[in-house]
């Protein structure tokens, strides 16, 4: 008696949830039974959601060694695409089985029963793979379409969206989370204004029991917070085509099998993207402080240093180059050397300044931040100044009407767009009217805010409410009193912005914040202004002590 087996297989985890491989094995058990053969359990070999580009699948390495024991005398499919989307690798598999003595049976395709109809069942399996390739095109070519016309389509909207899809197929917008914009407008406010790490971000959200979306683990990952970090939808623009899939040089994971094979992203170049406008959440303003205050933790993290500079990233050389500590092999002492011999090399060196002694640099730079925010004549003093300046008259209204103006201007593009993509065919008019709704109601808002500008800025603002500055020097003391490396660093951050020095007499330039993070001091001193202030760099000379280099 001949023994039959079956072989099933679908690729998307869509059509696994709607269950179109039980489809395929219940019209090929139905032929079989017709044809008076009974598969068994065991000869049914199933890939669920494994692509017909792979070759190597579970179920369908299994069927090819039950070919090499010669376990079954026929094999059902519903059609030879299930065996390999590829043309050659069909060819190989229809090799192994017929060499095998195998009958081959497919539910929709033409059995090569004689030369003739092999012939045309191999057409046919080359025409398949020209008409999935002339497919992966079309839709490909159609995406960018889209994406030209700033149609927002099937995306995987980030932390802070929901994507909505539209009446039509192919069609959706972004929709704001409320919850999660308090969450992000937190995060982006704790690096960009208190000048927290993406570590200590991390910590803070675990705390306060504020959790990812999707995530087994109860915290935020580095990664995670990384690229919510830079990405840009949040400040209004979202791209299409900004990577492609490619197959990984070095994968992380040694599986044998792998459902997707090109699991690795690559970067296409930026005039490659295409921008797509979405509801923004956070201010431009913001955003750009944020980015600027990652690119300062990344020079500052510890990672990269092999000894404790305090000054790290803020030395400079009166020459105009950074200072760069460098350790000294005979002595063992640190130095904060002029890094014009470095980056002119091999060319001979402009600068002769000397190097300073890091320890020594270090603790008079501290020491004057000590005394200087514990003065309580010096800091009132500045608050004056900075309280007079603030009852100059300024405004920004002509910046921020020709900003409204730009948002309006590309809002009407946007418009053309969809009206010359409804007159080509490109979508349909319920399309149209939708997404030139959704255009209207934001060109109202716009308006609406280009008629309020004049009428805010030329309303007097609110009295300026300062800390009581006697409280702020006491709670100073307690802060800067008694610190170790690790707690001065965040402190110096917070306060200096440069230190110039030719060796002999340096020159720190730096603010009087009204605020240090809890975080950053490791204390239980719950002091905090009630207005974030800075006032211009100030600068203060000090005698740093010269060693030998």
């Amino acid at each position: 008696m001949k023994t039959s087996a079956l072989y099933a297989r679908v690729s998307t985890s869509g059509q696994e949830k709607e269950q179109t491989i039980n489809s395929q094995i219940a019209e090929i058990v139905s032929k079989a039974k017709g044809d008076g053969s009974a598969i068994e359990q065991g000869l049914q070999y199933v890939d669920d959601g494994w692509s017909g580009e792979l070759l190597a699948r579970p179920a369908l390495d299994n069927l090819r060694d039950a070919v090499k024991n010669k376990s079954f005398d026929t094999l059902y499919l519903y059609d030879l695409g299930r065996l390999s989307r590829n043309f050659l690798n069909q060819l190989i598999l229809k090799k192994e089985l017929t060499e095998a003595g195998i009958k081959i049976v497919s539910l929709h395709d033409i059995n090569g029963e004689n030369p003739e109809s092999l012939l045309a069942q191999n057409v046919m399996g080359l025409f398949h793979d020209y008409e999935r390739i002339k497919i992966a095109e079309r839709f490909r070519r159609g995406k960018l379409y889209k994406a030209k016309s700033g149609i927002l389509f099937g995306w995987q909207a980030p932390y802070g969206y929901e994507y909505i899809k539209g009446k039509e197929k192919g069609m959706g917008n972004f929709k704001i989370v409320p919850h999660e914009v308090e969450i992000l407008k937190m995060i982006f406010q704790w690096i960009g204004i208190e000048g927290l790490t993406i570590r200590q971000v991390i910590k803070r959200l675990y705390e306060q029991k504020i959790y990812p979306r999707k995530s087994k683990n109860k915290y935020w990952s580095t990664s995670t917070l990384s690229r919510r970090l830079r990405d840009e939808t949040y400040i209004g623009v979202t791209h299409y085509n900004k990577s492609k899939s490619i197959v990984p040089e070095n994968p992380t994971k040694n599986e044998k099998y792998k459902k997707i094979k090109k699991s690795s992203r690559h970067n296409n170049p930026k005039d490659q993207w295409f921008a797509i406008e979405v509801e923004p959440i956070i201010e431009k303003e913001l955003f750009t402080a944020v980015q600027k205050q990652l690119i300062l933790n990344d020079s500052f993290a510890m990672r990269n240093k092999k000894n404790n500079y305090l000054l790290s990233g803020l030395a400079y050389c009166s020459c105009g180059r950074k200072r760069a500590g460098e350790g000294n092999s005979k002595t063992h002492n640190l130095y904060y050397r002029c890094t014009d011999r470095v980056l002119r090399y091999p060319l001979p060196k402009e600068c002769h300044n000397k190097g300073v002694n890091a320890t020594v640099l270090d603790d008079r730079v501290w020491s004057t931040i000590v005394k200087l925010l514990s003065n309580k004549n010096l800091i009132k003093k500045h608050f004056g100044i900075w309280k007079e300046k603030q009852k100059q008259p300024t405004s920004n209204t002509d910046f921020l009407k020709t900003e409204l103006d730009k948002q309006l201007d590309a809002f009407e593009t946007q418009e053309k767009r969809y009206l010359e993509a409804y007159g080509e065919g490109a979508i349909s008019l319920s399309q149209y009217k939708e997404q030139v709704q959704a255009i209207q109601n934001k060109k109202t808002t716009i308006l609406t805010k280009l008629q309020r500008v004049s009428t805010d800025f030329s309303t007097p603002s609110a009295p300026v409410i300062l800390p009581d500055l006697d409280e702020y020097c006491d709670k100073m003391k307690i802060i800067l009193t008694n610190r170790d490396f690790e707690k001065k660093l965040p402190i110096v951050r917070k306060v200096i912005q440069k230190v110039t020095t030719d060796g002999t007499i340096a020159t720190i330039q730096g603010y009087i914040p009204l605020q240090i993070p809890v975080e950053n001091t490791q204390e239980n001193v719950k002091f905090k202004s009630e207005y974030r202030y800075r006032r211009s760099p100030q600068r203060r000379k000090i005698n740093p002590i010269q060693r030998p280099p």
